[in-house]
């Protein structure tokens, strides 16, 4: 008996590893807000743009793609995301998948991107939530993401 599948693989999903370095942490409502630095540790440059804090994806419409942040430090760790409301639902439908893994040695957040055609162009605000462990203090780290249309 021979087999044959005529369906081809799904393609698999451009992903980025963006690093998170902290040097300063700051709770929300201080003076200051958390500084930070971010590092484009892996991901396909033609998709993957990281500059002055700002990612911007450059993918076709409807494909989707992978963001992985680490912060490998384990005096903190990753409590999740929140986007300002300037953009089609907040993005909530662009960005509906979030996962957060912790380790003794640090956490990594996995974001999705859809890459929806309502979103082409848009510039996405964003915090990502951090806690001191030692404090139990919540910080504030601040990029953007802007989807482009390729």
């Amino acid at each position: 008996m021979q087999t044959q599948s005529t369906a081809t693989p799904p393609p698999s999903t451009p992903t980025a590893v963006i690093g998170i370095t902290v040097n300063s942490f700051y709770p929300i409502g201080a003076l200051y807000p958390v500084a930070y630095q971010l590092a484009l540790l892996s991901g396909d440059p033609s998709v993957f743009v990281l500059e002055d804090g700002k990612l911007t994806v450059t993918v076709p419409v409807n494909t989707e793609v992978q963001i992985d942040y680490q912060l490998p430090d384990p005096r903190y760790v990753l409590l999740g995301i929140a986007f300002n409301p300037n953009g089609p639902g907040a993005g909530r439908q662009e960005f509906p998948t979030v996962t957060l893994n912790r380790t003794v040695a640090g956490s990594t957040m996995s974001v999705l991107d859809e890459s929806l055609p309502a979103s082409q162009g848009v510039d996405y605000t964003y915090v990502i939530l951090v806690q001191q462990v030692a404090t139990g203090f919540i910080g504030m780290i601040d990029p953007d993401i802007e989807n482009e249309p390729q």
